[in-house]
C-alpha cells in the first residue's frame, strides 16, 4: 500500500492464497484505481485473435483457390482449342477460324494460328493449281509426240514431217522440265515468260500440225487461216500452249 501511495501508476504481479494475479494501479488524487486479474486468463486473450486469424486465412485460401481455378480455365480452354485445331490441321482437315479471346498471350496464340491456317490453305490451293497447270503443260507436247509417232507408224505422215514435229515438241518438253527444276529449286509456283516478237501465224500452223493426227481419228478437218503480219509480243512457247489448249478443248 505504501508503494502504491508513492507512485502515480504501477503494474506487476502478486501471489495471493497460492494463485498468481496481475495487477495495474493508477492513482487519482487521494484515491487509487486497482485492476486485478488471474495470470492464467492472460493466455485466453489471444484465442479470439487466433480464431479470427484462422477463419480469415481459410476464407483467403478458398478465394485464392477459386480465382486460380477461374484463371486456369480461362487460359487452358483457348489453349486446348488451339491444340485440337492443330491436330485437325495436321490431319488435313479444315479446323475453321478460332475465336481470338482471353489474355493477351492466349489471344495472340489464337490469332497466330488463324494466320498460319489461312496461309497454309492458300499455299495448298496454289500448289493444287500449279500441279494442274504442270500436268497440262506436260500433257500437250507428249500428246503431240505420241500422235505423230502413231501417224508415222501408220504411214499417214512422212518421216521428215513427223520427225520435225517430234523433235520440236521434244525440245519444248525439255524446256518445261528445266522450268520445273528451276521452280523446285526456287520454291516458286509460276512459270517464267520470255517476251519476244511472236508470229501468231506460225503458232497457228504448229498447233494444226500438233493435232492433225488426232483430228483425223475424230473425223475433224483441222486447218489454219493466217492473215499477213500476225505479230505480237509474248513468249512463243506460252502462246503455242494457250492456242493448243483451245484447240484441244
Amino acid at each position: 500500500a505504501a508503494a502504491v501511495r508513492s507512485l502515480s501508476a504501477a503494474t506487476g504481479s502478486v501471489e495471493l492464497h497460492g494463485m498468481r494475479y496481475l495487477y495495474a494501479v493508477r492513482r487519482n488524487g487521494s484515491e487509487a484505481l486497482v485492476l486485478l486479474r488471474t495470470a492464467h486468463s492472460q493466455a485466453s486473450d489471444w484465442k479470439p485473435f487466433l480464431v479470427g486469424l484462422g477463419i480469415a486465412g481459410a476464407v483467403g485460401a478458398a478465394l485464392a483457390a477459386l480465382v486460380a481455378f477461374v484463371l486456369a480455365r480461362a487460359v487452358a480452354r483457348p489453349v486446348s482449342r488451339v491444340a485440337v485445331a492443330s491436330r485437325r490441321l495436321a490431319a488435313g482437315e479444315d479446323p475453321g477460324e478460332l475465336r481470338v479471346e482471353g489474355a493477351g498471350e492466349v489471344a495472340t496464340l489464337a490469332a497466330a494460328f488463324n494466320h498460319l491456317s489461312a496461309e497454309l490453305s492458300r499455299a495448298q490451293d496454289a500448289e493444287r493449281a500449279f500441279l494442274l497447270s504442270v500436268s497440262h503443260e506436260l500433257k500437250t507436247p507428249l500428246t503431240a509426240i505420241r500422235g505423230h509417232a502413231e501417224a508415222l507408224t501408220d504411214g499417214v505422215l512422212g518421216e521428215r514431217e513427223a520427225g520435225a514435229v517430234i523433235e520440236r515438241e521434244a525440245g519444248r518438253l525439255e524446256r518445261l522440265i528445266r522450268d520445273l527444276l528451276d521452280l523446285a529449286r526456287l520454291r516458286r509456283r509460276s512459270f517464267s515468260a520470255h517476251s519476244e516478237t511472236v508470229d501468231l501465224g506460225e503458232a497457228a500452223r504448229e498447233t494444226v500440225a500438233r493435232y492433225q493426227p488426232q483430228s483425223r481419228r475424230f473425223g475433224v478437218s483441222l486447218s489454219a487461216v493466217i492473215g499477213p503480219e500476225a505479230l505480237a509480243d509474248g513468249d512463243a512457247d506460252r502462246v503455242l500452249q494457250a492456242v493448243s489448249n483451245l484447240v484441244e478443248n
